[in-house]
């Protein structure tokens, strides 16, 4: 690991936060990383948590690290999760502007200035994301869009943005605290985050074009456990609760992750497919 005092260097306008444990595919944190360093017209730096992964992938992190000065390297050889990968990259990060980004998603060239460029212009905007298209080792396969300025149902019906997306002003994310590290976020830590700044009066908003590829494996994006859609239910609920928006609406969207789990997978991936939206 290389400590940031050997990384002495001007502040940059943007900490790209990503935690890593092992890869979704061959050559996907690479593709990543790549993306996120051939950013134009930004100046960045790009935080690597490594979460426990096996000695190939944190061979290949360390060998970009020594390629590139804006790449510091962190974790501690033992698998944390993702939350608590998050908030160690936000004790890192230097930059006014936090950018989140995922080990197995690309990250389109102009991203990062076009969020920038929008939260300098609208100083009332905490957070920007933007809408992706979809793709898996096949192939490009779908598109995912989101509300240019979402509501209380935006937020009530899913999570109104793709969380790779998302550049945050960093003092709003310390105010609150960064990522939920407890059992129930797990797996939830983005919506979880949104759906907390939300509640305090926090706003958000999407820019309306894909600047990034979104992983996602066609055949098994609908899957999820029923521990995560429990968790997901008991988090929508005690978020309504505190917003003031349980009754009535919160009620109905509160039970959404165990309806999802009662339509057949076939009908699901087919009603997903036939919109190619996610």
């Amino acid at each position: 690991m290389m400590d940031r005092s050997e990384k002495q260097r001007d502040i940059p306008e943007i900490s790209v936060i990503m935690g890593i444990h092992n890869e979704r595919y061959p050559g996907a944190v690479r593709r990543a990383v790549d993306s996120i360093l051939s950013q134009e017209g930004v100046e960045l730096e790009l935080i690597l948590y490594d979460d426990g992964s096996d000695p190939d992938v944190v061979r290949e992190i360390a060998s970009l690290a020594e390629k590139d000065r804006r790449i510091i390297l962190a974790g501690e050889g033992e698998q944390r999760g993702l939350a608590y990968s998050l908030n160690a990259c936000l004790a890192y990060a230097r930059a006014p502007l936090l950018a989140r980004m995922d080990a197995d998603d690309v990250a389109l060239p102009q991203r990062l200035k076009k969020e920038r460029d929008y939260l300098k212009r609208h100083p009332d905007i905490d957070w920007v994301g933007c809408n992706a298209g979809i793709y898996d080792e096949q192939g490009e396969w779908g598109h995912s869009t989101r509300p240019e300025d979402p509501g209380t149902g935006d937020y009530l019906r899913y999570s109104p943005f793709i969380h790779p997306t998302v550049m945050f002003r960093r003092r709003v994310l310390q105010e609150v605290g960064g990522y939920d590290t407890g059992e129930k976020a797990q797996l939830l830590e983005d919506y979880e985050l949104f759906l907390r700044l939300w509640r305090k009066g926090h706003r958000g908003a999407n820019l309306q074009e894909e600047l990034l590829l979104y992983y996602i494996d066609r055949g098994h994006y609908h899957i999820r456990g029923w521990k995560q859609r429990v968790n997901e239910m008991k988090l929508r609920y005690t978020c309504y609760l505190r917003s003031g928006v349980l009754f009535p609406a919160g009620w109905l969207y509160g039970l959404r992750p165990i309806a999802g789990a009662l339509i057949p997978a076939q009908i699901l991936r087919r009603m997903k497919e036939r919109k190619r939206q996610l």
